[in-house]
């Protein structure tokens, strides 16, 4: 595991062609994201494989409108959750001159790859330990989900982003990847919601119609112990996405911050220990 185990990296892409971007390209983006790393590392790729939790998200492809011209672009956006995954998924990324993409019948030519912090808004670098020691956000944490955002329960789908759903999911999967020394132990997530504005949406792609929520929701946690943990794994979120099927491109999801989050009224951040 590197230091700076966590980036979230964006790629350009030009259309070659008029062309209409389906709702969704999940499992074409995820082949495309192992594409580049079997070019890179052929094991690490084979590893990724066949892990139980894939170490990687995808947002969809975003634009500015689903009918493009030749020469509009797409951008997509990767959250890397093992450090010794970029180099690479970069080497697959730069392999070749003019590297043409095709899905579903549409095509496009890699433009750019922006991986250095500053040279795209969306681009984040970091590390678990760095996210466990920033300052909490305080009572309350908002996250805004640009992508359909679904839950398995039991023996059905749940579309509401209830806070043990939200927070125990990225709990779990943070302790997959992170290091021992800061596991999260199991926790009550006895918050509430605050506030949201949420609607279903549904997406059509190559394996039928998917449905989830998108919009903002504004968790409440009275307990400061659970507001750190609740901010720890928010600014994690930006990196693993929440719920289902984070990496073809669903719960792709933003931390919505406020001025003067994590800077008034703070309680000691409890001490993360090894489960």
């Amino acid at each position: 595991m590197t230091e700076t185990a966590l980036h979230r990296i964006t790629v350009d892409f030009v259309s070659c062609d008029r062309q209409t971007l389906p709702d969704l390209l999940g499992r074409a983006l995820h082949a495309q994201v192992m594409q580049w790393l079997q070019v890179g590392n052929p094991e690490l790729a084979r590893q990724v494989h066949d892990a139980n939790l894939t170490p990687f998200s995808l947002s969809p492809l975003r634009t500015r409108s689903p009918r493009l011209r030749a020469g509009d672009r797409v951008h997509l956006s990767i959250g890397i959750l093992q450090g010794e995954l970029l180099q690479p998924l970069f080497a697959g990324l730069c392999s070749g001159e003019q590297q043409v993409c095709s899905w579903a019948d549409l095509t496009f030519k890699l433009e750019r790859v922006n991986a250095i912090p500053g040279s795209d808004p969306r681009v984040q670098a970091s590390s678990y330990e760095a996210l466990a020691a920033q300052d909490g956000l305080g009572t309350d944490v908002e996250l805004r989900f640009h992508s359909p955002m679904s839950f398995k329960q039991q023996q059905g789908i749940q579309m509401f982003p209830l806070p043990e759903l939200v927070f125990d999911g990225l709990r779990r999967r943070w302790n997959y990847f992170a290091p021992e020394a800061v596991q999260i132990p199991e926790l009550d997530w006895s918050g509430w919601v605050a506030a949201y504005d949420l609607k279903s949406q549904a997406w059509k792609g190559q394996g039928g119609v998917e449905i989830g929520a998108v919009g903002w929701v504004r968790y409440r946690f009275a307990d400061p112990y659970i507001q750190d943990y609740a901010s720890i794994l928010a600014r994690f979120a930006e990196f693993a996405g929440v719920g289902r099927k984070t990496a073809q491109g669903f719960g792709y999801t933003e931390l919505v911050l406020k001025r003067g989050r994590g800077t008034v009224g703070q309680k000691p951040r409890p001490k993360l220990q090894p489960q």
